[in-house]
């Protein structure tokens, strides 16, 4: 829900961070969903583990997410 979310960054999804392609726990307590390396979209929640999964276009996604959470 937009309510719990406190923002989205533009991130990037990488083997040494998530192990493989997937639905993956990285090793920073991230959970992901990633169908390449490379772009992703990384949202932070106000509760939990943030999400990050892959893009092609994580600037407009984030962008459109952090306006619907600013107001």
């Amino acid at each position: 829900m937009l309510q719990e979310i406190v923002s989205c960054q533009i991130t990037k999804a990488s083997f040494g961070r998530y192990g493989g392609i997937g639905v993956r726990y990285g090793f920073d307590g991230s959970t992901a969903y990633t169908t390449s390396f490379g772009n992703a979209v990384e949202i932070i929640p106000k509760e939990g583990r943030p999400f990050v999964f892959s893009s092609k276009n994580p600037e407009k996604i984030c962008k459109i997410i952090n306006a619907k959470t600013k107001s």
